[in-house]
């Protein structure tokens, strides 16, 4: 797990679906770091930038990201994203 490379993602996610105005979306196909891990990772993230978002476990394999009306989902199915991609603003597969 590159702990840099993946805080520069989680950066990318909140500040996409933040620009969004109240109706942003993303969804990331967490390939290569276990999803509790990254958990771990928006921890420190939302105390750092103080966000305000929150992690909701939503399945097995993923859990929600954010707040409100903008939400990000991150999840370790290839299954999940591709039946959630097709509506969802900004999709990353890493």
């Amino acid at each position: 797990m590159n702990i840099e490379l993946n805080n520069k993602v989680l950066d990318l996610i909140y500040n996409s679906v933040k620009s969004e105005g109240g109706d942003g979306d993303a969804i990331w196909l967490c390939k290569y770091s276990p999803l509790e891990l990254i958990k771990g990772l928006i921890r420190v993230y939302d105390s750092i930038n103080s966000t305000g978002w929150s992690i909701t476990n939503e399945t097995e394999n993923s859990f929600l990201w954010g707040n409100d009306q903008e939400w990000a989902i991150i999840t370790d199915s290839q299954e999940e994203f591709q039946a959630r991609a097709s509506w969802i603003i900004l999709k990353l597969d890493y």
